[in-house]
């Protein structure tokens, strides 16, 4: 439920930054769910696949960060200010329960024991974020369930390819994402032994 809300978060975000105005967004946990916002032909060109590519993004930066527990507090922030942000957009009880939740998870976990498990929960949430795109997509794809989905919208507005199509190309994204963040993570941060991760610097 948290992923579908950060999927939605990821509609409602681009829809801002591209000029749009925010309605609503709801999360149902047999419907999946559902961003209502207005704009123009610009928004909602950026906004249709920012649900799969944000989510994939965000869960990129989480995986990157948690390695490193400076750098989980430092996502968190991000990850807290996304879920109050849903909840200031959501319209249903479930959508702000859930991200209310999870918020307040990662508030308590970021002062416990100085943030030891915070990297664990930032990396489950950014795992799953990025699954969570990759296993939406890989199913339409593969089951061809495109009736209704982002891609198939897409596709009906602006053409070029099938929802197949965009969904394969937004597939390569998400699976870079996720693997990038995984390698960078490695390269940047190096185990100091103790369980955490620290900066690894350029010298021996």
């Amino acid at each position: 439920l948290v992923t579908i809300s950060l999927h939605e978060f990821g509609h409602a975000c681009m829809a801002c930054v591209s000029g749009g105005k925010v309605k609503s967004i709801t999360v149902d946990p047999n419907l999946g769910g559902l961003t209502t916002y207005v704009g123009n032909r610009r928004t909602q060109c950026l906004a249709l696949p920012a649900g799969y590519l944000g989510s994939s993004l965000l869960g990129g930066i989480l995986v990157f960060c948690g390695f490193n527990v400076t750098a989980t507090k430092g996502a968190a922030i991000m990850l807290i200010l996304c879920l109050v942000l849903t909840m200031f957009w959501s319209r249903n009880l479930l959508a702000f329960g859930v991200s209310l939740a999870f918020a307040g998870v990662c508030g308590l976990l970021w002062w416990l024991d100085g943030g030891r498990y915070l990297k664990y929960f930032t990396l489950f949430i950014g795992v799953m974020s990025c699954i969570y795109s990759i296993l939406e997509i890989l199913d339409m794809l593969v089951l061809r369930k495109s009736n209704g989905s982002d891609a198939e919208q897409f596709a009906e507005k602006y053409g070029i390819c099938p929802a197949q199509g965009w969904g394969f190309i937004w597939l390569l994204i998400s699976l870079i994402f996720l693997v990038g963040a995984i390698l960078g993570g490695l390269a940047a941060f190096k185990d100091d032994g103790t369980g955490n991760s620290s900066q690894q610097n350029g010298g021996n």
